[in-house]
């Protein structure tokens, strides 16, 4: 019984060797290495390769197994998918940073900006306000924030012009709006303003 147990435990460590060996003799490698040959692919302007690279590792990693390895996996794909121009892929990639990382300043500012630049500043807007609570002294949140909150208010403008002109009909409206105008715009030095 003891000589069994000592031919399969040596069996099975042989061919755990041979699993190593074979390993490193075939040219894979783990997932830190993956990642440091998506980064040289990418510098290398080697986007999809470094997508390729990168998808590959995000589906090896299990969900829970090393989140800031998985960070940077996202995060590298994320910007590589900005630079072939596809934005929701890239919003996606940095939403799973962002709740990996929750307070990085860089990944809240991509996001925020990406959000942005895909119309989606209510979004965008959550984002800016849930950092701001952390570092209320980052001008460029704050910024962001600004450009979101234009943004949805433009929206707003847009529809109570469209609002209004199906209510007025053109003619009317362009009256009240001549009617109106120099109550909005008045001289600092007019006693009524």
């Amino acid at each position: 019984m003891l000589r069994l147990i000592w031919k399969t435990l040596a069996t099975l460590t042989l061919l755990g060797l041979l699993y190593v060996v074979g390993h490193a003799a075939s040219g894979m490698s783990g997932p830190r290495e993956t990642y440091q040959q998506a980064r040289e692919a990418y510098a290398e302007g080697s986007i999809s390769e470094s997508i390729r690279l990168l998808n590959n590792a995000v589906e090896a990693l299990d969900p829970g197994e090393s989140p800031e390895l998985r960070a940077d996996f996202l995060r590298l794909r994320g910007d590589a998918f900005l630079r072939i121009n596809d934005l929701p892929l890239a919003i996606e990639d940095y939403r799973q940073v962002h709740a990996l990382r929750p307070e990085d300043k860089q990944i809240n500012t991509d996001l925020a900006y990406n959000l942005i630049q895909n119309r989606q500043p209510e979004d965008a807007l959550i984002i800016t306000a849930n950092f701001l609570e952390l570092d209320p002294d980052y001008m460029r949140m704050h910024e962001l924030s600004g450009e979101a909150e234009q943004m949805i208010y433009q929206a707003m403008i847009q529809d109570f012009r469209s609002q209004l002109d199906f209510d007025l009909g053109p003619r009317a409206l362009a009256k009240a709006i001549e009617a109106i105008r120099p109550w909005l715009y008045r001289d600092d030095r007019d006693p009524e303003a």
